[in-house]
């Protein structure tokens, strides 16, 4: 548990944050994903290119249009964001070139191919069907302790109740 960046409050990174519900906002420069955990957002740019000497938890996005495909390049990634909760690591030179093409009226197809020459001996090809939420469907806010650094409490909510007072009175005396 201690090795999922969400336990501290902080973002999941591409792809681990679209296994949680968002919200996809479009203008003609930019896409927005509006993630429900731990508040995430970030912005595919639609022109330019990668800064240089950046890196960010959900990397840097730019994308642009392949017919009905919109495609996303993600550099830029801090090594700290990992590929789910289990604490599957990348360094920072994950690339991930995502795309999303629309199925149907209510479903995207996410593909994605992962390289990382440091921790990777070849790319990784992910893929999986994102489902639109009924109309009625909110995004809701989810709560975190900002800046939540509280490692020794973290490990001991997983534990059952009994274990975990036995534990801290222990550290007491």
């Amino acid at each position: 548990m201690e090795l999922d960046p969400t336990g501290h409050c902080h973002y999941e990174g591409i792809p681990h944050a679209l296994y949680f519900t968002f919200q996809i906002f479009q203008t003609p420069t930019k896409i927005a994903f509006v993630h429900e955990n731990m508040h995430a957002w970030r912005i595919v740019y639609l022109t330019g290119d990668h800064p240089k000497d950046y890196s960010a938890w959900m990397g840097d996005s730019r994308g642009r249009w392949e017919g009905n495909t919109l495609v996303v390049d993600v550099t830029n990634n801090s090594d700290k964001s990992v590929f789910d909760m289990a604490g599957h690591f990348h360094s920072d030179q994950l690339r991930v070139v995502e795309r999303y093409t629309l199925q149907d009226a209510n479903t995207l197809i996410w593909e994605a191919t992962l390289t990382d020459p440091k921790v990777f001996t070849r790319p990784v090809k992910m893929r999986f069907p994102l489902v639109r939420a009924p109309k009625d469907f909110a995004i809701m806010e989810s709560g975190c302790f900002e800046d939540e650094r509280d490692q020794a409490h973290l490990k001991g909510a997983a534990l059952p109740a009994n274990h975990y007072n036995e534990e801290h009175e222990k550290e007491k005396k």
